[in-house]
């Protein structure tokens, strides 16, 4: 039964993080060869919210691990896939906008790990060792 259990609870994060990433797509819509900003920002914001998920339950060790399920499988997965970042990059090289496409990967992954690294840093500043 917990294994039905969890399932449900990363369903319902995937939910959450889904209709964020949804909102945020939508909220901007890039023109052809423009930078996607609304992928861009569900990237960075599901990021930041995984180091600031694994920062605190690495430090609160009685965490529930529901909750961690949630927030990490289930919120931030939903929220931030790779699979969108990959479709944006052949977007561009499909239309021959190799300096965009290599720009936008080098710019994802690099503020990508920053906000991660950023994430668990703020936790350990807020919640202390």
């Amino acid at each position: 039964m917990k294994k039905i259990e969890n399932y449900l609870i990363v369903g319902l994060g995937c939910f959450f993080g889904g209709i964020l990433r949804y909102f945020f797509e939508t909220l901007w819509v890039p023109d052809a060869g423009s930078f996607p900003i609304g992928t861009f920002v569900a990237d960075f914001l599901g990021c930041l919210i995984m180091g600031l998920a694994i920062g605190y339950f690495a430090k609160k060790k009685q965490a529930s691990a529901t909750m961690k399920l949630f927030l990490t499988t289930g919120f931030c997965g939903g929220l931030t896939t790779f699979s969108s970042f990959a479709l944006e990059v052949d977007k561009f090289l499909m239309n021959d906008l190799v300096t965009m496409a290599a720009y936008y990967t080098v710019i994802n992954l690099v503020v990508g790990m920053l906000a991660l690294f950023c994430g668990m840093k703020l936790i350990k500043f807020f919640v202390g060792k």
